[in-house]
């Protein structure tokens, strides 16, 4: 590695990278994953810490492509490798949007590749929850706290989750404040994800008494008397609630699709099929196919 920074030193930087793809190469063909793993954090740092920025990425990439082709699977160690790349994408660029936008490319790859691992021992399927954190964190940076929401779902970090979206809707219209809340919510429920589901609740509640703003708008009921609805596994209670706030549900297209998923999700029933769907099926019943 040594040699390798002289030639960065030395403005060699695109020699530098065909030396380190050529080292994890073999590495990668002695099936030598902690040689991998070292060749692949150390470059990729080094090219960045240096500016060059889209040479790391390039490093950065390899290295997780090597992994997934190897069927290396997601351990406390590439974590932590995944973690220092990282750094190095925050510390390493001058030009923070550029580094942020890098450093969500290098993520977004390890995120495919946790859920391709996660797979076999089924848990996270959704990818890394340390990688989605991270990916929230430098979606944060590039200014987009929509992307940062959509990783904040599988991050598994609820108060930062509700800090994020309690600053976000605090941008927009007052009297949407509400949507923002029960678009997460909605999305952590879809998951099954109870638990941070209430955190994000009552954290978000908790910063509207910080500064004194008072939340009582229907959705906001809607999504408080859904959890309680939950908790005591009550699904006569659910299609009550469905019903009664369904004009107030109606301001999201996405909100009866999440619905949907909760539903099977939590109660295991599936939602009937409308319209065109329902009378195709009822035909196809009338023919004795079985149905879809």
């Amino acid at each position: 590695m040594q040699s390798i920074e002289e030639r960065i030193n030395e403005g060699d930087h695109y020699g530098a990278l065909q030396t380190l793809k050529t080292l994890l190469v073999r590495a990668s063909k002695k099936k030598d994953m902690e040689r991998v793993g070292e060749i692949g954090r150390k470059g990729s740092i080094l090219l960045l810490r240096n500016g060059h920025a889209t040479a790391g990425l390039d490093v950065s990439l390899n290295l997780v492509e090597i992994w997934e082709s190897s069927k290396q699977s997601v351990t406390e160690e590439t974590k932590v490798i995944v973690q220092d790349i990282n750094d190095a994408y925050m510390t390493g660029i001058k030009d923070k949007a550029e580094g942020a936008r890098l450093n969500g490319k290098f993520l977004d790859a390890a995120i495919e590749w946790s859920k391709e691992e996660n797979q076999k021992s089924n848990s996270y399927k959704r990818g890394d929850p340390l990688f989605h954190h991270l990916a929230a964190k430098a979606k944060l940076r590039a200014g987009d706290p929509g992307g940062a929401c959509q990783h904040f779902v599988h991050a598994h970090q609820p108060k930062e989750f509700a800090a994020l979206l309690f600053q976000w809707s605090n941008q927009g219209y007052q009297n949407e404040r509400d949507m923002f809340l029960a678009r997460a919510i909605f999305q952590l429920l879809a998951q099954e994800n109870l638990k941070d589901a209430n955190i994000v609740f009552d954290t978000f509640c908790a910063l509207l008494l910080t500064k004194s703003i008072k939340l009582e708008a229907p959705l906001f009921n809607f999504v408080r008397f859904l959890l309680k609805t939950l908790e005591r596994d009550a699904y006569p209670l659910f299609k009550v609630l469905r019903d009664k706030y369904a004009p107030v549900l109606r301001s999201d297209p996405s909100f009866d699709s999440f619905l949907d998923q909760i539903q099977v999700a939590f109660f295991n029933v599936k939602p009937q099929k409308k319209g065109m769907a329902a009378m195709m099926e009822n035909m196809l019943g009338m023919f004795g196919a079985p149905p879809q």
